[in-house]
């Protein structure tokens, strides 16, 4: 598993959660489903499979190296 970022205060088994404003930067290319390469939360990224996801009024990213 690779931690999208160590402060998120979501977690759930294998995936994490990540507000989308904290990881749009560094991204080069970023849609649900699709695998991303490129930098989340300044951690230097593999492969990361994505999925959008809305916890209350925040929308983000749920993601798990590929």
């Amino acid at each position: 598993m690779y931690e999208l970022d160590k402060h998120t205060p979501y977690r759930h088994a294998r995936y994490q959660f990540t507000p989308l404003p904290l990881i749009q930067r560094g991204l080069a290319y970023h849609e649900a489903g699709h695998t991303v390469l490129g930098q989340l939360v300044g951690f230097t990224c593999e492969r990361v499979r994505v999925h959008t996801v809305t916890r209350g009024r925040v929308t983000g990213w749920t993601g798990a190296t590929t």
